[in-house]
């Protein structure tokens, strides 16, 4: 079924409102997710859960929280495991929705978020995954950045080549729970605060795909993103970025996923080593050396971890 845009319906299946959990991941962020958690409740969308889950050293999150503890949307869980990608796992593995929509704890989301994301997976029961719009809020330009994704067209990923056109954020995204139950959940030792840094979003999609799943990006879903880096942590999220593709794209490769080569072969030498070149060439700095590093060393890691066959996931155990 093609993918639209238009006025929001139910979608036609068993469920007339498909249940949703929603995941934010924190971490010694302070009250950073109160903004988030707001504009989540206040989705008029009629059956949802909010599951925040805090892997903080200290209780001040827990503390900006607890005026939400009264509302029976609201989940509070605090864990000692760091990570991004196991956060996403536990809060999922806590809750019995079967849409997940995930965003971070400094964002925040339109009161029709939820509904938009209903009506896109209706629209086609092999979409297992949706990436959204992440907008950035207004800030100061010669300080520093705050990273965006932005489409206006929607765009249907239904082999591995069209992920080098398909650039989403973790920040806006959901899928669906069968979906996840399929590949093993995210892999543990991606995303921030694991040892592949980063990743595990786009990880995700790739292993989704390669089960049959197709990845819908679309503009009818976005977040408002408030996360602000100065140019120098720039640098830092650049490699950690590189670092993830890297190993992303490696692991199915090892376990003879050829069909995933042209699109490692477009990432490396067309997007990462073409404009580092062409800046050498033309000796125009930054030289953008950054995202080279952190793409080899992402292949390396990938490489040199232990790697289980049957849902492409590093073991972490």
């Amino acid at each position: 079924m093609p993918v639209t845009a238009g006025r929001e319906v139910v979608p036609q299946n068993s469920q007339p409102f498909p249940s949703v959990a929603v995941i934010i991941a924190t971490r010694n962020r302070g009250s950073s997710a109160v903004t988030t958690v707001q504009s989540i409740l206040a989705n008029p969308y009629p059956s949802f859960k909010v599951l925040v889950i805090d892997q903080s050293d200290t209780t001040s999150t827990e503390e900006a929280l607890a005026p939400f503890k009264t509302d029976t949307r609201f989940i509070y869980i605090h864990t000692k495991i760091i990570g991004l990608a196991h956060a996403h796992n536990l809060g999922i593995s806590q809750s019995s929705s079967e849409l997940i929509a995930i965003t971070d704890d400094d964002c925040e989301v339109p009161a029709n978020w939820l509904d938009r994301i209903v009506t896109a997976f209706g629209q086609d029961e092999t979409i297992g995954m949706l990436f959204g719009n992440t907008l950035a809020m207004p800030h100061n330009a010669e300080e520093g950045f705050v990273p965006e994704y932005k489409i206006t067209t929607a765009r249907l990923v239904q082999s591995s080549w069209r992920f080098s056109r398909a650039r989403g954020m973790g920040a806006c995204m959901a899928l669906r729970r069968k979906a996840w139950l399929e590949v093993g959940g995210f892999d543990g030792l991606m995303g921030c605060g694991a040892p592949m840094q980063s990743g595990e979003d786009a990880d995700m999609a790739l292993r989704l795909n390669l089960k049959g799943y197709r990845v819908l990006e679309t503009p009818q879903v976005q977040v408002l993103h408030y996360g602000f880096r100065t140019f120098a942590e720039g640098r830092q999220t650049v490699y950690r970025d590189a670092f993830g593709v890297g190993v992303s794209l490696t692991k199915p490769l090892r376990l003879g996923h050829l069909s995933l080569l042209p699109l490692f072969l477009y990432e490396f030498f067309w997007l990462t080593l073409r404009p580092v070149i062409w800046n050498v060439v033309r000796w125009r700095r930054p030289f953008r050396f950054t995202m080279v590093r952190g793409f080899m060393a992402g292949v390396k890691a990938a490489l040199a971890s232990p790697l289980g066959a049957v849902f492409c996931r590093f073991r972490d155990f």
